[in-house]
């Protein structure tokens, strides 16, 4: 996330922390079946695909694409694919609060992977990047607004048709699909892999979940209600038995310690928690990239 972003989160979470300092949340089912409507879409519904050439080198071809999603959304995206080989494994790579498909953190990330043989598929959340509108919330998760909640499941569903387009192409090895996400990346990710079982291995930085202890002032029953549509807590156990790899800092005052504890206690075997000692701005990238980088190896390459 870039740093106004953060610091508008973090105010958030300051006066969560000061007004409720309660035991954290601790769901241990899924959410009910009419939670889980919510993420349902047709999945015959044409993408109407426009492909635009952005980049082309010996290295990488990288695409700008718009597709339809559900509730007449069109969605714009960035594919970026290595120039040697028919077919790749591919990776999305999803942005924070506040972010865009090509903020310098998707940019590294992309580089990586695509050196080690990934496409990477970044969209921009709902009412981010392309699809800014005024006076529209950024804050996806917050569990007070019908508004936010809702442009919360759009973007899980408009990940979900992105998997449609990458099935459809010839250059993609469907059966190989792997997601990393930061920060509302990583909250948008726990739901998705978890409503999506067409994602074989999740890698999620800065996440966290437990969303309605961050709230000042009573959780009253719409936060409830709300709270088992999007929070993570509820739908990170659903990624099992695929892999999952969380990646939090121990000063991270954004996405607290304790809320990444919660997602990660609520997901389920095979699982795997690393602790890196600094926030959330500053990880540091190096180890970061060894952490995914294996991972994915294990799971999407050499694992099969």
């Amino acid at each position: 996330m870039n740093r106004s972003s953060v610091t508008a989160f973090s105010l958030i979470i300051a006066i969560a922390a000061a007004a409720c300092a309660s035991a954290a949340l601790n769901p241990v089912a899924a959410p009910a079946v009419s939670a889980l409507a919510f993420y349902d879409y047709d999945s015959h519904l044409p993408l109407e695909v426009e492909q635009t050439e952005l980049k082309h080198t010996d290295a990488l071809t990288q695409y700008h694409l718009w597709y339809t999603s559900a509730h007449g959304q069109r969605v714009s995206a960035l594919l970026t694919m290595p120039a040697e080989g028919a077919k790749h494994p591919v990776v999305f790579m999803q942005h924070g609060y506040g972010d865009s498909k090509q903020v310098d953190y998707v940019q590294w990330a992309t580089a990586f992977l695509v050196k080690q043989g990934y496409g990477v598929m970044s969209i921009d959340a709902q009412y981010h990047g392309e699809r800014k509108q005024p006076n529209r919330p950024q804050e996806l998760f917050n569990l007070r607004s019908a508004e936010t909640r809702d442009a919360f499941v759009q973007t899980v569903i408009d990940l979900r048709r992105a998997v449609d387009l990458l099935q459809s192409r010839e250059d993609i090895e469907a059966s190989r699909i792997g997601y990393l996400g930061a920060s509302m990346g990583a909250m948008l990710g726990a739901v998705f892999c978890g409503v999506d079982k067409r994602v074989d291995a999740v890698c999620l930085i800065v996440g966290g979940g437990d969303l309605a202890r961050l709230l000042p002032g009573k959780i009253d029953s719409e936060v409830e209600t709300n709270a088992k549509i999007i929070d993570p807590v509820y739908y990170v156990g659903m990624i099992s038995p695929r892999p999952l790899l969380m990646i939090n800092g121990r000063t991270d005052h954004t996405v607290r310690p304790a809320n990444a504890q919660a997602m990660f206690d609520a997901a389920r075997e095979p699982k795997r928690s690393e602790w890196y000692n600094g926030g959330h701005l500053d990880p540091p990238l190096d180890q970061v990239q060894t952490w995914v980088s294996e991972f994915l190896a294990k799971h999407l390459m050499t694992g099969r």
